[in-house]
């Protein structure tokens, strides 16, 4: 099966819009999903600054945890930099949230206040396991 999807992200209550979503496609084969997303202008104003940063609304239900990487553009925090732009995904919940080395800790997990409002982008695709 082949199809779109639309990612959301969330601080973990509230949801909002990435802003330009292009790309956001899967394929499904048996019980496992590939999919990936291209995210311009990640739209994070209204979500609480200091929660997790999630994406949410995969096409289908995860099974346990899986991992994956995500490239992400323009980081806001002072303690995040070009070099810190791959970052790790744990795909768990239906959801997604991020842990990168930050040059002071390493499985440090992103924040909503670590992506500038209108300005952040974020790249993946990952395979992960499902019960549908």
């Amino acid at each position: 099966e082949e199809g779109t999807w639309q990612p959301t992200i969330s601080d973990g209550s509230n949801n909002s819009t990435f802003g330009g979503t292009t790309a956001a496609t899967y394929t499904k084969v048996g019980n496992t999903v590939r999919a990936s997303f291209r995210c311009v202008n990640a739209q994070t104003s209204g979500l609480t600054s200091t929660n997790t940063f999630y994406v949410k609304g995969l096409p289908f239900t995860t099974t346990n945890r899986n991992y994956s990487t995500a490239w992400v553009r323009s980081f806001s925090s002072a303690e995040w930099g070009a070099a810190k732009c791959l970052v790790f995904a744990y795909i768990e919940s239906n959801q997604i949230y991020f842990q990168g080395d930050n040059g002071a800790a390493s499985g440090t997990t992103l924040e909503v206040r670590d992506f500038v409002n209108n300005q952040t982008d974020l790249f993946m695709t990952f395979v992960y396991e499902t019960t549908q």
